[in-house]
């Protein structure tokens, strides 16, 4: 079986919060303008990172079902973005990339990782057939969830009941449909 690596390093942590923050600043910007994504005006309107949450939860939970062709995918995003973080931080700034995944793996169930099929589908009807689909808004908040989803802090915290949520759906689905 194909496994995405095993944790996040301190510069993949980096790179997916600096994601983050450039989506926020964005937003934060471009709503000061009285500008908005969705009603074409009228300052920031929180609906136009719903997208990117979105998109951050789904590569949270992607990076969860660490295994076949879709942890082969999360695992090359991983991989890029630890080694494109590790770079700046050591030679960037001159400091240290140590590990800053938390200790434990969470487990998704068959039933959960039925979720994660189910998802990922959408994701990828979404992405082909919408014709107002924001691919970059959704692509930048997966490659987020992607980073941050195995991190120690707050956004790994986040991941645990994303896992529970998705095993608890995927054990209803299981009783209903199988």
């Amino acid at each position: 079986m194909i496994t995405a690596p095993a944790g996040v390093s301190l510069g993949g942590a980096a790179v997916g919060t600096i994601i983050l923050f450039l989506v926020l600043q964005r937003w934060w910007l471009k709503g000061s303008k009285g500008k908005s994504d969705v009603d074409g005006g009228g300052g920031r309107s929180w609906k136009t990172l719903l997208p990117f949450g979105l998109g951050s939860l789904y590569g949270m939970l992607a990076i969860l079902a660490a295994g076949g062709l879709l942890g082969t995918i999360v695992g090359i995003a991983l991989w890029g973005a630890n080694g494109l973080g590790d770079l700046a931080l050591i030679y960037g700034v001159g400091g240290n990339s140590p590990m800053a995944s938390r200790g434990q793996q969470l487990a998704l169930t068959d039933g959960g990782h039925v979720i994660v099929l189910l998802t990922t589908a959408l994701v990828i009807g979404a992405w082909r057939w919408s014709k107002k689909f924001p691919r970059k808004q959704v692509g930048l908040g997966v490659l987020c969830g992607i980073c941050l989803g195995l991190n120690a802090g707050i956004a790994g915290i986040m991941a645990i009941p994303l896992a529970n949520f998705a095993n608890v759906a995927g054990s209803w689905w299981t009783g209903v449909v199988a």
